[in-house]
């Protein structure tokens, strides 16, 4: 299970992909999170917040998206355009230009 330094790593890494670059792409595997992702289109991730082993994403809007790994989660930076391939649940994908972050087995 990822430990609070692990979610600070990602984070930072989130951060250095996402931050103050205009979204492409909004996906949410959940059908209570898929309503959100027309209003997030367009605009930018201005935060990642760390509270413990949670992740708090700031959006431009004033939207937060809350992400907890549990006890397999992982946070994956990609170019935008392409998925790695694996046997992980992909809960989340957000993608400026450049860069998508991929949220797996969350």
């Amino acid at each position: 299970m990822p430990e609070g330094p692990e979610i600070r790593r990602a984070a930072d890494q989130l951060a250095t992909a996402m931050e103050g670059k205009p979204l492409t792409d909004v996906w949410f595997a959940f059908p209570e999170l898929k309503t959100y992702e027309p209003a997030l289109m367009g605009e930018t991730i201005t935060a990642f917040e760390t509270r413990g082993k949670a992740l708090l994403t700031h959006f431009s809007n004033g939207l937060i998206l809350y992400s907890h790994n549990q006890l397999y989660g992982v946070w994956r930076v990609v170019p935008t355009g392409t998925e790695p391939n694996t046997s992980r649940q992909l809960r989340v994908r957000l993608a400026n230009a450049d860069q998508t972050i991929l949220l797996y087995s969350a």
